[in-house]
């Protein structure tokens, strides 16, 4: 039994953590089976509209052609042996008796015409003969046109409107080619997949005979769990088309069939079962078979089954995946030969979730694809899956129109006509290209093609590779040589099947171009194939990973990557920095932009060894500083066996590897062999093992085991986990009945105190639970009690207090009953606007806390979100919802939805009156904002929770008018003495550069409340008049405090921008006041200090209050694209009255200079003394106009190359004062430290100045940013916490609100190092930091710092060149 990967949308965000365990998990490897089997499909509602590209053909020739191949359909594009010709002047007897013997003239018309007849296959030869004659104008075949019967018009199955991926490929265009048909031949597409219903009516008249290979009859209809998969691929290839019904298939109406045969039972299937399958395909007339599934594991009997098919001349279609990773490894998309299938979207990009790599053929549609469900149904799927489908129907298509071709030329077809939609010729992502039916169809010929299937330009390539080719008509190559740069190292003389592999030993090579040309022989005939790798043995930087075990190399094998570090604390940590899979040769190459030079890292491999006739896991770990080739190998491992004594069926068990001098440990599973033992080969270390039963019936008892800190030695050892039950605690688990809630099942959860490790237990019958006995310790149970309250499903979500379970205790636990609520919250006086930040604490009469309880799907929008187009219909409170063109019918009444919530707040005043309702969605957590305009006054906030009952609390608060501590108070004043009915304030605080913004409306006679921490701020207050004329107030503030905003300190104000042909029309301005560095700090995280004015779209001019005073404008032009056109900045504007306008005459136009080393970059342009501050960005094909000046400019770029992807943000001055600016950058550095003095004392400061500089002078000043919301997350661990980042001390940190404290920023695995090296080449210091970039500080202390000579040392890993350096000398006296 092996893994199906049916993925839904929502869960595509897991973490590479979830694929390794579910890769390493119980249910991947069971006896017998050796790939992983994936089905390659996402689940998704989401629909979008489609657009119509109709793509080039292209052709690609394998050097001198040999005999071409005709495709032309006799009959169908000109009538045989006919020949229109055109004689200059009207043709007489005697002219058109020049037409030769043999030949017939079948008729003369108008115009100099005469049509004629000869044998077809002196065709040529007569064209030719009668331009020689003067009076011959041309000479054409007489070509048949015929009125397109279908489809002139799209068909009319109704949900071909949202089949956007049929235009996308141009399957339209190819009915159209094709035209008649009813002279097509049948063909039949296999799909081996999960069960088909081959009674949906868009399929049932396309199925032919099958197999169910799971159940084992001739019945393959989809099982009862999660087997919609066939149906939906079926339907993309060849659901009935023009029937009024559903979807239109790929191909269309030509005669093709579906063989469903069922290898996969609810997302699982095993290599026998398909391999089964695949024979039974081809034996049974199958000529195409469509494999939307994969896994990791490469096999012989898969590979031979697959051979098998191809020599059979069956068209093998698969899926690449939907990992997001390189698919080298995923059979049986990488089998040579298999057209393997990446997914495209709708703006023909590679999909987030797609596989790439040099495998890769040919790309399709993969995402918003609706398609045939079981029950006469249609929905919207994702994944390669789709993708494959598509192919598969435009092989079917070729095939129907020409039954002559083999699976090698329908292959080069489709790869010489799809559209190339990314790097020019094949690329990783879409192989070829996208998919391209209507060019594909218009193909009358291919050429022979000598290919090299797994190589292309620019890839990197490092010890013993293959080279992979492929001729068209093997059959006729007498000799093929291998040649490397331009030298024969190898050949073969004899005829080859289809493939032949060559093998170079890149090592002998040096590092850098490799050109690998590899010649066929065909006759007189050469054919040749030249790409242009880069050799990359040398490892400048990061890691290469080398696994093999007794010698031999371990592929698919999983590397982990751990950055080993001693935090500010003195305590070691590891942080996981990278996941990689090895590959045929074993190897696994970690980039060093992932593993930076100089640090330290733990290697992690995981693999399968076999081990008397069965797979047990093997984990080997390593530690080592980058860079480094870390060669491993499992010789030494020790066997390790774990027992419990219990029986092994419906048991779990897992190791963790504990990390050195850490509390830190790393988890993996332990896999049973054939006799049940469970059985891994590990590496010598410390680790804990746990194992645990599943529920097998309320009469044998549930077991929750552990032994920790086991020392393997290096002795075959066995672990041995108690579970004599005097040895065990015993635990009770009674479920008591929640009032109104009738239960369905419970999940208990048991994790012991400091363990990564959850036992979980489904419960079906709550009523009587099983028995647990446990390993003595600390505990917390976790409970997911499920059912129904009414109608409505729910799900309550408990946990429990730390429980202590010793040795022979009986411990008894409830959960249910009666259920208690309290709210919390953090003080007790608001003001108006406030958010009020609820903790509620709803627990049952056994101090379970309730953690979360929800309604489950009654959302009645959940099915159409994310939907472009809906129709709806209101009545009252009623509404009815439908797709746009869907199927879905709009009822006649109104359909009446009640959202249900899990919580209310409420907000009552001293007469018990509900002044304001806020339905809470889930029980977590709570939250109530103030109105605006609530009085003054005592009141309460009472919770109404509906789950699992009716629970209800209350707290009394106090809501002040009056500006109180954090907060501040406006009385806002409009023109026309009106009061300002709401209002927006944005307020920026002048010490930390922090933001906030709030948004207020039905103010109370004006008056407007804004939480601000206590501080001093420049603030922007926005609202309008009743004519809806803006006003903006802008102000220096304190908070706490009360401002009056007199209607008497604005300025009605005209804007407007002219260019140099007084055009002032523009798409989107926007004018914002900008404040100097010296008046307002600019936080790192914010990014200025504006504020903004007004804004206006598409108008010349635009008028606006605001008040009165001296500014700093800038008026900042955006074009349709929003990326900024012109930057304008106006110094020292007074507004007083005057109209304000701003000109094109006085800026220069900044461009990317031709010899930056990058195409694009991002650019922060910056003034300190006006305080202007503008992001912009410019490529190679864009450029904009900003106000001439001296500006501070940080630029970000990236870098991608040999595996590596580094980002830069470099820092210059640069003069913009010319009529034209060339911003230019590079990515090769130079690195320079220079200490502040040449000679010290002991304990004294060493300071010293740094210069990482590109070749045009730009200052590096940071290499990948930090993840601020990662750090933020991980680290502040309060649920309502909240944080900013602040400059504090000269440097940007995060700063917890909630504990009035900084945070510290965790290790900066990018950073550079500063070490200090004395006289004998030692290194006595060494510490890394984000400062290093620019400064160090090196405290010299006397432990270490001597008298004599040393040498301070600056190190990066810059790029993939490895570590850049810079030092300086210095003594210390």
């Amino acid at each position: 039994m092996q893994f199906l990967c049916s993925l839904e949308w929502f869960r595509l965000h897991k973490q590479f953590r979830t694929l390794k365990n579910s890769q390493g998990g119980n249910s991947m490897f069971k006896k017998g089976t050796s790939l992983l089997v994936v089905v390659c499909i996402i689940i998704s509602t989401v629909v979008t509209g489609f657009g119509k590209e109709i793509g080039k053909e292209t052709a690609e020739s394998g050097g001198k052609s040999m005999e071409e191949v005709s495709f032309r359909n006799a009959g169908k594009l000109k009538k045989p042996g006919e020949l229109i010709v055109k004689y200059k002047e009207k043709p007489s007897f005697r002219a058109m008796s020049n037409v030769g013997n043999g030949e017939k003239i079948l008729k003369s018309g108008k115009n100099g015409l005469v049509l004629i007849e000869v044998e077809e296959n002196e065709v040529t030869e007569k064209i030719e003969s009668l331009m020689k004659d003067e009076n011959v104008e041309y000479v054409v075949p007489n070509y048949v046109r015929k009125a397109f019967v279908f489809p002139l018009e799209a068909p009319d199955d109704p949900e071909f409107i949202n089949q956007w991926g049929l235009a996308n490929i141009n399957a339209p265009d190819g009915w159209r080619i094709i035209d008649d048909f009813e002279n097509l031949n049948e063909v039949t597409v296999a799909v081996i997949d999960t069960g088909i219903d081959m009674f949906h009516e868009d399929l049932k008249d396309v199925i032919v005979g099958g197999y169910d290979f799971v159940d084992m009859d001739d019945d393959p209809i989809y099982g009862p769990v999660k087997e919609e998969h066939a149906s939906h691929v079926a339907g993309i290839i060849a659901a009935l088309t023009n029937n009024g019904v559903g979807i239109s298939g790929t191909c269309g109406q030509a005669p093709v069939k579906i063989m469903p045969i069922r290898a996969l039972e609810s997302g699982w299937g095993d290599d026998f079962t398909i391999i089964e399958s695949i024979y039974y395909a081809v034996d049974n007339g199958a000529d195409i078979i469509n494999m939307s599934f994969g896994g990791n594991m490469e096999s012989e009997a898969f590979n031979e089954a697959i051979e098998y098919a191809l020599s059979k001349g069956v068209v093998l279609v698969a899926a690449a995946g939907n990992e997001s990773k390189d698919a080298f490894s995923i059979y049986p998309a990488a089998h040579p030969g298999v057209i393997a299938v990446s997914a495209t979207d709708e703006e023909e990009k590679l999909v987030s979730f797609s596989n790439y790599g040099s495998i890769i053929d040919i790309a399709a549609p993969g995402v918003n694809i609706i398609s045939t469900v079981p029950g006469n149904k249609y929905d919207y799927f994702n994944g390669t899956s789709l993708s494959t489908a598509f192919v598969s129907a435009a092989c079917a298509l070729l095939l129907s129109k020409n039954p002559s071709l083999n699976n090698i030329e329908i292959q080069h077809i489709l790869e010489n006509s799809a559209k190339d939609i990314g790097d020019a010729g094949k690329d990783e992502k879409y192989g070829y290209g996208l998919l391209n039916i209507g060019a594909a169809l218009m193909t009358e010929e291919v050429r022979p093609r000598l290919e090299i299937m797994n190589l292309m330009d620019g890839m990197v390539v490092y010890d013993v590779i293959d080279v992979q080719t492929r001729f068209t008509y093997p059959e006729n190559i007498e000799k093929t040589e291998l040649y490397v740069n331009n030298r024969l190292v190898d050949a073969i003389s004899e005829k080859t099947d289809i493939f032949h592999n060559f093998k170079i030993d890149t090592q002998k090579y040096n590092d850098g171009p490799l050109t690998i040309k590899v010649v066929a022989y065909e006759g007189d005939r050469i054919h040749q194939k030249e790409v242009t790798v880069e050799v990359r043995n040398t490892v400048y930087t990061g890691l290469k990973v080398k696994l093999t075990h007794k010698g031999e190399p371990v592929s698919n094998g999983i590397i982990e990557v751990w950055n080993k570090y001693t935090a500010p604390d003195g305590k070691t940590y590891y942080n996981f920095v990278h996941y990689e899979l090895t590959e045929k040769n074993g190897v696994a190459v970690v980039p060093g932009s992932e593993a930076p030079n100089g640090n330290t890292y733990v290697i992690i491999a995981y693999y399968l060894v076999e081990s008397e006739g069965d797979y047990s896991s093997a984990i080997i770990v390593e530690e080592t500083m980058a860079p480094d080739i870390v060669e491993l190998d499992g010789k030494d491992l020790v066997p390790v066996t774990v027992k419990t004594g219990l029986e092994n069926e419906g048991m779990a068990v897992y190791g963790a590897y504990k990390f050195e001098g850490s509390e830190q440990s790393i988890l993996f599973n332990i896999l049973p062999n054939t006799s049940g033992e469970f059985k891994a080969f590990l590496n010598k270390g410390i680790y804990s093992f746990e194992a645990f039963t599943y529920n097998q019936g309320v009469s044998k008892p549930l077991y929750a085991l552990c032994k920790k800190d086991v020392l393997i030695d290096g002795r075959n050892t066995v672990v041995n986990i108690q579970s004599d039950k005097k040895s065990l605690a015993k635990i009770s688990i009674n479920y008591k009945n929640i009032y109104g809630f009738r239960a369905s099942g419970m999940y208990v959860y048991m994790r012991e105190k400091d363990s990564m490790i959850s036992k979980g237990f489904y419960l079906e019958d709550i009523s009587y639970v099983p028995e647990i006995y446990a390993t003595p310790g600390e505990y917390v149970f976790q409970y997911n009690i499920k059912g129904n309250k009414g109608k409505d499903e729910v799900s309550i979500f408990m946990e429990g207090k730390e429980v202590l379970l010793k040795k022979r205790d009986k411990t008894k636990l409830s959960v249910g009953g009666i259920f208690t609520g309290k709210m919390k919250i953090f003080k007790s006086e608001y003001v108006p606007g406030e958010f009020i930040n609820i903790n509620p604490v709803i627990t049952d009469s056994q101090g379970n806390m309730v953690t979360d309880a929800v309604y489950v799907n009654n959302d009645p929008f959940s099915a159409l979100k994310n939907q472009n187009f809906l129709f709806y219909r209101k009545d009252n409170k009623m509404v009815a919802i439908k797709q746009r063109n869907s199927l879905f019918e709009v009822p006649d009444e109104p359909i009446e939805f009640e959202l249900k919530n899990s919580a209310t707040i409420e907000l009552i005043d001293r007469k018990n009156n509900v002044v304001k309702s806020i339905p809470q969605y889930t029980a977590a957590w709570m939250g109530f904002e103030l109105d605006q305009d609530i009085s003054g006054g005592n009141y309460r906030l009472k919770m109404i929770s509906e789950l699992p009952y009716l629970i209800q609390d209350s707290v009394p608060i106090t809501i002040s008018r009056e500006a109180k501590k954090d907060a501040v108070k406006f009385n806002i004043e409009l023109p026309g003495e009106e009061k300002a009915g709401l209002a927006v304030v944005e307020a920026v605080n002048t010490e930390t550069g922090e933001r906030y913004y709030q948004f207020g409306e039905n103010l109370l006679n004006g008056e407007m409340f804004v939480s601000l921490p206590d501080g001093k701020y420049k603030a922007a207050v926005y609202s309008h008049t009743s004519d809806i004329k803006q006003v903006t107030y802008l102000e220096d503030i304190c908070s706490p405090g009360e401002y009056n905003l007199n209607a008497e300190s604005l300025e009605n104000v005209k804007f407007s921008i002219k260019d140099d042909n007084n055009n002032g029309a523009w798409e989107i301005v926007n004018f914002k006041a900008v404040f100097p560095r010296d008046e307002v700090a600019v936080s790192e995280y914010e990014g200025s200090s504006e504020l903004y004015i007004s804004s206006y779209y598409g108008e010349k001019e635009f008028s606006c209050f605001v008040s009165r005073g001296v500014y700093n404008i800038v008026a900042e032009v955006l074009g349709e694209d929003t990326d900024a056109e012109y930057i304008i900045l106006k110094e020292d504007v007074e507004i007083d009255g005057d109209d304000i306008e701003f000109t094109t005459d006085n800026l220069t136009e900044v461009s990317l200079d031709d010899k930056s080393d990058g195409d694009e970059a991002v650019l922060t342009i910056s003034d300190p003394e006006t305080g202007l501050n503008v992001v912009a960005l410019l490529g190679r094909d864009n450029s904009f106009k900003i106000s001439k000046g001296f500006y501070d400019v940080e630029l970000t770029c990236e870098k991608v190359e040999y595996g590596n992807a580094y980002s830069y943000v470099l820092s210059s001055w640069r003069d913009f004062s010319k009529d034209s600016t060339k911003i230019i950058f590079g990515t090769k550095f130079s690195a320079s430290i220079y200490p502040d003095k040449m000679q010290y004392r002991k304990r004294e400061t060493l300071n010293s100045e740094h210069f990482i500089m590109d070749r045009f002078g730009n200052r590096l000043i940071s290499s990948g940013s930090l993840d601020y919301f990662y750090i933020l997350s991980d680290t502040i661990k309060e649920p309502n916490g909240k944080a900013k980042i602040r400059l504090n001390g000269g440097k940007y940190e995060i700063f917890d609100k909630n504990e009035k404290t900084y945070v510290e920023i965790p290790y900066d695995i990018r950073a550079p190092f500063v070490y200090i090296i004395n006289s004998k080449g030692e290194t006595v210091f060494s510490k890394k930091s984000s400062l290093h970039y620019t400064n160090s500080q090196i405290k010299l202390e006397g432990s270490w710092a001597k008298k004599g000579d040393y040498k301070v040392r600056l190190t990066i890993d810059i790029d993939s060149d490895g570590s850049l350096s810079g030092e300086a000398p210095f003594k210390i006296k």
